[in-house]
């Protein structure tokens, strides 16, 4: 047994044992609903968790959580504990066109789902049970602020310990990003559980089964959406290896940009968040090269005028390309200014100055400089010395002056960085999931 697998047993003990004396305490001080009100709220998760929705970057949405806060308003925090227990253990949601069940799932991360999503939502549904009043949607509401900020705050917590364990550089702040999603995720699938609890307290039992078959086609709405969403990642991903074997250039040059490019942006002090959007930009930022001919791409020889505005045309088909997955727009905007100069001479928008994001600014720097020290058929690589005067005399009017003084004193000048070399290999397009872009030659020309 290896030393992370034996950490990730100790932790769902620790968790199993918690759950079991949580479990009693709210048994002992809130007791349990009737068997067939628990029945009922069983079938209503067991049939949320089964139809699960995995988005284009990876990450799954259920209706769960409204089922689990109908339970926590209406039943007790042990009740939320039975109920997410059975719907956990019994459903079959559909992975990877392959159906998860209890047979097939690895027991530690079906206990730790358990005991992670019980705790939480349990210890939420605590704040329900203070408020001693007749049933106000307002009142409810606003306790389902808090209660689910509760439950987000004890997952992210749980999954921080977690993700400790499992991945050496899992950050907090990492975390807390995902938590402030989810939350908000959370509200918008909770604000259903208060409905169905409003339903409920109206008109009966019946009303909620005729309200939570439009929750499940709302969630099929949702699954088409990002299957849709999916595909396109899949097309981009075929287009860029297509363009990888259609210039065989395109693939070492493309690692060498994104290394330079994270370089850049982390010495310039950009957020994780950016520092990543860069990072996949620069994987994807030559793609729209697929569009033109290869006549043109792979020309040894000068371009003429017609064959440039060609060339220059690959940076909006890139961008149309990316901007069809709505989780790469982001990247989509720095892969059509990603040849835009600072002094508006650019293309394919004359964009100058601030006008330009600084992404697309260190994208281009970055994407230039390999240019330069690339060895080509038509001329031999610049040597680093020569690549970094280049940047320097350029500076304020191709290139953004603060990234050039920023590239040249912090990545290019320091003591034993070495051109030319990628760390690792290049970022898939399937990791683009919370979702999920051979310019050298137009630089030149």
């Amino acid at each position: 047994m290896n030393a992370q697998h034996k950490k990730t047993r100790i932790l769902n003990t620790i968790l199993g044992i918690i759950y079991v004396i949580m479990a009693y305490v709210f048994y002992q001080e809130f007791g349990m609903s009737d068997w067939r009100q628990l029945l009922f709220w069983a079938v209503l998760a067991i049939i949320a968790e089964s139809f699960v929705v995995i988005s284009s970057v990876g990450t799954t949405t259920s209706v769960g959580t409204a089922i689990y806060l109908y339970t926590a308003i209406i039943g007790t925090p042990f009740d939320v504990m039975v109920i997410v227990t059975i719907g956990t253990l019994l459903c079959f949601p559909e992975v990877n066109d392959k159906r998860k069940h209890l047979l097939n799932t690895a027991p530690y991360k079906m206990a730790f789902n358990i005991f992670n999503i019980s705790l939480a939502m349990a210890l939420s549904s605590v704040l329900f049970q203070l408020y001693q009043g007749p049933f106000n949607i307002i009142i409810f509401a606003l306790i389902m602020l808090v209660a689910l900020a509760v439950e987000e705050l004890i997952n992210g917590f749980i999954l921080l310990q977690y993700f400790s364990i499992q991945f050496d550089d899992i950050k907090a702040r990492d975390i807390l990003k995902d938590i402030f999603g989810s939350y908000m995720n959370s509200l918008a699938i909770g604000t259903l559980g208060i409905f169905l609890v409003f339903a409920d307290y109206t008109y009966g039992k019946s009303i909620v089964v005729i309200l939570f078959i439009p929750i499940l086609l709302a969630r099929y709405s949702f699954k088409l959406y990002y299957d849709s969403q999916r595909m396109a990642i899949d097309t981009i991903h075929a287009l860029n290896e297509a363009l990888h074997a259609k210039d065989a250039y395109t693939g070492g040059h493309t690692g060498r940009v994104q290394q330079y490019a994270k370089d850049i942006a982390k010495a310039y002090k950009l957020s994780p968040h950016q520092i990543d959007t860069i990072d996949k930009a620069a994987l994807l930022h030559d793609i729209g090269k697929i569009g033109i001919p290869d006549d043109i791409l792979n020309k040894a020889g000068k371009l003429t005028d017609e064959e440039y505005r060609r060339i220059q045309d690959h940076a909006s088909i890139g961008g149309h390309i990316i901007g069809s997955v709505h989780s790469l727009r982001k990247i989509s905007l720095i892969i059509i200014q990603h040849h835009e100069r600072y002094d508006g001479k650019g293309y394919p928008n004359q964009l100058a100055g601030d006008q330009i994001s600084v992404e697309a600014s260190i994208l281009m720097i970055a994407d230039s400089f390999d240019a330069m020290t690339s060895e080509r058929p038509y001329r031999k690589a610049f040597s680093k010395e020569h690549a970094i005067q280049e940047l320097i005399d350029n500076a304020g009017t191709q290139f953004h002056p603060q990234v050039v003084q920023c590239f040249v004193d912090d990545v290019l000048l320091r003591p034993g960085y070495e051109i030319g070399e990628s760390e690792g290999e290049l970022l898939e397009i399937n990791e683009l999931k919370e979702v999920q872009a051979n310019a050298e030659r137009v630089n030149e020309a």
